[in-house]
């Protein structure tokens, strides 16, 4: 075939109405059709199974009519996608259920690495927790199929071992709490380093270093051309000023640490009291 006649081909191409899965509002789509790709721009109200018309507008393709797909449609569409067993959760939308693989290993073969959670779409029927379903890759995505008929499919029992279901339920439970711990010391991390920043900005002192140790944190800061480093608690008190203060370094907040030190310089004085810095 010659390019003249393959360019003839491609200008007089006439797509004709195919069926694609819309698990978002707006999406690009896909369709190879008479060995040409079909790059269609498809906007819908509700994600679900469409027959779509393309219309060229332009440079590009897009739906001029939209309408629900057939089961029969739908489920030719699946049939060329792999398949998985997974275990339902919960819902997070409409027809939008969170799910964990059937087969950890198995899945873990094919890409879907420690069973973590994934979204499945287009659910259109009625399902509860902890069941076992049918759904298909389609790309990246999990699209649901239809409640699992492992007897006759697999040659395994119907009912999902219970052991099974608990330890997918300690481990997102467990997975829940490190989350929890995570953001609650990022928040405390945020809080503390803005505190000790407004200590400094107070005295005319910039952070150079900031380093989480034990139960506080290790701050070096810069102070007219001179560098310091003290341990800081939580609360903004001293835990260790980095000179001698005859033990008295947690009567000290990061302000008056500054100044402190700052008067022992002039004084060339490092191992007084505090109330000789007065």
């Amino acid at each position: 075939m010659s390019l003249l006649s393959t360019l003839n081909r491609v200008s007089e191409f006439q797509p004709e109405p195919f069926v694609t899965p819309m698990w978002n509002p707006t999406m690009r789509v896909l369709s190879v059709q008479s060995g040409i790709p079909i790059w269609c721009d498809v906007t819908t109200r509700v994600p679900d199974w469409w027959s779509v018309t393309p219309v060229k507008l332009n440079d590009h393709y897009t739906a001029s009519t939209l309408s629900p797909a057939q089961p029969w449609q739908r489920y030719t569409f699946l049939d060329q996608l792999p398949r998985f067993y997974v275990i339902t959760l919960f819902r997070v939308r409409e027809n939008t259920w969170l799910c964990v693989p059937y087969n950890a290993a198995d899945a873990a073969q094919r890409h879907w690495l420690y069973s973590t959670p994934r979204e499945m779409y287009l659910v259109n029927e009625n399902i509860s927790q902890l069941m076992c379903v049918s759904v298909r890759l389609f790309s990246d995505v999990l699209l649901y199929e239809s409640p699992a008929r492992l007897a006759a499919e697999t040659g395994a029992n119907y009912g999902v071992a219970q052991d099974i279901i608990r330890q997918r339920e300690v481990e997102l439970e467990r997975r829940k709490r490190e989350l929890e711990r995570l953001e609650r010391e990022a928040v405390l991390r945020g809080s503390l380093e803005t505190r000790v920043q407004q200590h400094l900005d107070f005295m005319g002192a910039d952070m150079v270093q900031w380093e989480e140790e034990g139960e506080g944190v290790r701050v070096t800061w810069e102070y007219e051309g001179y560098r310091h480093t003290s341990r800081i608690a939580r609360d903004t008190s001293v835990l260790s000023a980095g000179i001698c203060l005859s033990g008295t370094d947690r009567e000290h907040n990061l302000s008056t640490l500054v100044a402190t030190i700052q008067e022992a310089r002039e004084l060339h004085r490092f191992d007084m009291p505090r109330e000789s810095y007065v």
